[in-house]
């Protein structure tokens, strides 16, 4: 199976985003690594990130969103059917408050892990882009978030966002 991404746990663990619905453990230090199926297991495992919570977050190109706890080895998804923007995703980042933020090929979406509520942003809420690749995100050390796709990229402070949003 293809790797599209590694992300780096603690110590010398890593996963892999793998095909076809899959990810991968390996413990570098001792060679140890397992498979684990992602049902429904059809589509492309395109980023992996883990959050404050130690769960882990895959984006999927064609079944939406996942959160996964590792050690449970239970799986939430989030699709167009709970108000994800596009089913085919790219990146995700996390925020300060633990929000997901996802780049799909229809805008943005932010998860609240607290509440499963999404909140998706396209053109019509200033977006100058729509359509996102995958690898092209970027998070810098103020907190400000960067996704990349067809036009160039999109650059904000969530928190700042959220806070207009609301008011």
């Amino acid at each position: 199976l293809s790797t599209f991404k590694l992300f780096q746990d603690t110590g010398n663990v890593f996963w892999g985003a793998m095909a076809k619905g899959t990810i991968s453990k390996v413990d570098i230090s001792t060679g140890e690594g397992r498979i684990i199926e992602i049902p429904p297991g059809k589509s492309n495992t395109e980023d992996i990130i883990k959050d404050k919570n130690k769960n882990l977050w895959l984006a999927f190109l064609g079944d939406g969103v996942c959160r996964y706890d590792p050690d449970k080895g239970t799986t939430k998804f989030y699709t167009t059917k709970n108000g994800l923007s596009n089913n085919t995703t790219y990146n995700l980042l996390e925020d300060r408050s633990g929000n997901i933020w996802v780049s799909t090929d229809n805008g943005i979406s932010m998860i609240n892990p607290a509440t499963d509520q999404i909140r998706t942003f396209g053109l019509s809420d200033g977006l100058k882009i729509h359509e996102f690749n995958s690898g092209a995100k970027f998070r810098t050390e103020e907190g400000e978030f960067l996704f990349g796709g067809m036009g160039g990229f999109v650059r904000f402070y969530p928190d700042s966002l959220l806070s207009y949003d609301k008011s």
